[in-house]
């Protein structure tokens, strides 16, 4: 990550039971080395020409437990995904601005 921009990443998926560093973790150094701890997400706005972009961040979790979720969701998650599938991306897709209309032939 140090070595590429910013701008570079639209978007982070991150599994919240990763060894090492769990996903929570990760979302919160993420933020912190990228110049955001503001956990609402409100820098990581891709139309936005005046702010760095943050990259938006996704939790993927099967975990059902409220007060682990609650906790998941304060670390600064853009949302929480139990399954990582067609709908999941493009619901990332979409927020992170990745997603272009096609172009009409004639």
């Amino acid at each position: 990550m140090k070595t590429k921009p910013i701008s570079y990443y639209k978007a982070i998926v991150l599994d919240i039971d990763m060894p090492i560093m769990n996903g929570m973790k990760a979302c919160i150094e993420i933020k912190k080395y990228l110049g955001s701890d503001d956990h609402d997400n409100k820098l990581a706005v891709p139309n936005n020409s005046t702010k760095v972009q943050i990259p938006f961040v996704y939790a993927l979790t099967s975990e059902s437990d409220e007060e682990v979720v609650r906790q998941i969701r304060l670390a600064g998650f853009k949302a929480i995904f139990n399954a990582m599938n067609q709908e999941m991306i493009a619901q990332i897709k979409g927020e992170a601005g990745l997603i272009t209309a096609p172009s009409s032939s004639k």
